[in-house]
């Protein structure tokens, strides 16, 4: 959903002042206050995006983040066999929803290189890797760039992408940046507690961070 600057900004001063932030304000005129406010939001917005349980980006609140992906992929074995990788779009910021045609699941979190699960896609034993009962996907660094691979499909020619959304890096653009519904008031008191820390108030920052936290359930 796409929220206005000036609606942020009046609802990170309404957390500020019911955290008893106010009194510090007197020595910040409006103009710098606002200006600390709107240096936050993009930071805000995408860590709170990264943090969110899933169900708080299903598509109906991510309204026009919600965006396809994997118009084509590649293939590590045999056409429409084993596992396969796509190109990520270069403001990737989460994934949403991964589906290969054959499999009986979608993915809704990749996994990253370091973890151990991602050392048993290349076993040589098929029990452990990913399959279409149990699909895995990672976002991998190769030589074109980020991608998502998957793990693993099983039939042969037919096989396609049944399902990729992804939610997008977010930035300001236009007076106003897109945050999903659900995350919003999340957001607000993480601008309002980053807020805090750079006017140097870092007790209050830290009960706002909390309520931000605690808004993530």
């Amino acid at each position: 959903m796409f929220y206005n600057l000036g609606d942020i900004k009046e609802a990170v001063r309404i957390a500020l002042d019911e955290n008893r932030v106010s009194d510090n304000l007197m020595d910040i005129d409006t103009l710098s206050l606002d200006e600390i406010i709107c240096s936050k939001i993009e930071e805000a917005v995408n860590d709170i995006h990264s943090r969110a349980p899933i169900y708080m980006l299903e598509p109906g609140n991510i309204s026009d983040d919600e965006v396809m992906f994997a118009e084509s992929i590649a293939w590590e074995k045999e056409e429409g066999k084993g596992p396969g990788w796509t190109i990520l779009p270069n403001d990737f910021h989460r994934l949403i929803g991964f589906k290969m045609s054959d499999w009986e699941r979608p993915v809704y979190s990749a996994i990253l290189p370091d973890d151990p699960l991602y050392a048993l896609q290349k076993s040589r034993f098929a029990g452990v890797r990913g399959n279409t009962q149990k699909p895995v996907c990672a976002i991998v660094m190769r030589s074109v760039g980020r991608v998502l691979e998957f793990f693993s499909c099983a039939e042969g020619e037919g096989v396609y992408v049944d399902m990729a959304v992804y939610l997008p890096v977010s930035k300001i653009k236009e007076e106003g940046i897109n945050i999903c519904e659900r995350c919003y008031k999340s957001v607000v008191y993480k601008v309002a507690g980053l807020a805090a820390v750079n006017m140097g108030m870092v007790d209050k920052a830290n009960a706002l961070f909390e309520i931000s936290n605690g808004l993530l359930k």
